[in-house]
Order: C-alpha cells, then sequence, then structure tokens
C-alpha cells in the first residue's frame, strides 16, 4: 500500500492536505495527472509558499521509503527520494539509508521514477538505489 499526501490551495487562500492510500501505480498516476500543476507554481511566486505530493510506503518509525515532487514549472517539478532500511544502532552503526538530492524532472519522468514503489519491496528498492 503506498500513502499519497498532497498539499494544494486550489480556489481557497489556505492550503489543503489530501491523504490516500491506493495499492495501484494508475491510481497514482491520476492524482499527478490531476494536480493543478500551472496554479500551484503561480501561488508559490505569490506566496513563497507551495504545495507538493509525497508518495511514501511502509512506516515512517520502522523502515520506509518516500518521493517527494513539487512542482516548478506546469509541466516539471523537483523529486527526491529517501530510504530507510534500518536505522541502525544509535543511529550511527548499520545504519541505512539513501537520501538523493532534488533533481529536475518533468512530470512523465517522475511518474516512471515512483512506479518501484508500487512494484518492489522496501528491501529491493535499497538494493536498486544504494551506491556501490
Amino acid at each position: 500500500m503506498v500513502n499519497v499526501f498532497y498539499s494544494f490551495r486550489g480556489e481557497h487562500p489556505e492550503m489543503q492536505h489530501v491523504e490516500v492510500q491506493t495499492s495501484h501505480y494508475h491510481d497514482a498516476v491520476d492524482l499527478i495527472d490531476k494536480y493543478p500543476w500551472r496554479e500551484e507554481v503561480a501561488l508559490f511566486e505569490e506566496h513563497g509558499e507551495g504545495g507538493g505530493l509525497f508518495f511514501t510506503v511502509g512506516d515512517e518509525d520502522d523502515k520506509y521509503a518516500c518521493f517527494q515532487l513539487v512542482p516548478t514549472e506546469p509541466d516539471k517539478g523537483l523529486l527526491c527520494f529517501w530510504l530507510v532500511l534500518d536505522k541502525g544502532f544509535l543511529g550511527i552503526f548499520g545504519k541505512k539509508t539513501i537520501n538523493t538530492p532534488f533533481e529536475e524532472v518533468s512530470i512523465s519522468e517522475a511518474k516512471s521514477k515512483i512506479k518501484p514503489l508500487f512494484d518492489y519491496s522496501i528491501e529491493q528498492l535499497y538494493e536498486c538505489h544504494k551506491k556501490p
């Protein structure tokens, strides 16, 4: 099950927050397609803060993987990925984590990059993304 959290203003001045759970990739793609990209980019420029989307799998108190997608243009966004497989002893020893910097991607690229959240376990995602 993938949790999708997204924030946007829409027609209201206050930020709205929505949470959806799905096990279907096409549901996540539908949310991305329906997200008000153009409006959020304009409102970010006006207010200095904006919305975005989070796609998470797992339990943030244990092990999890997450993609964050933040609109930067009507057809682009900043995408970041992080994963915690093992927090390690004292948060230092034996730690197995991945934290990638934000990269600008097209919306179609973002869709393809989040797909593994629906296809792989957290352990498999770690193996795919860890640095050699």
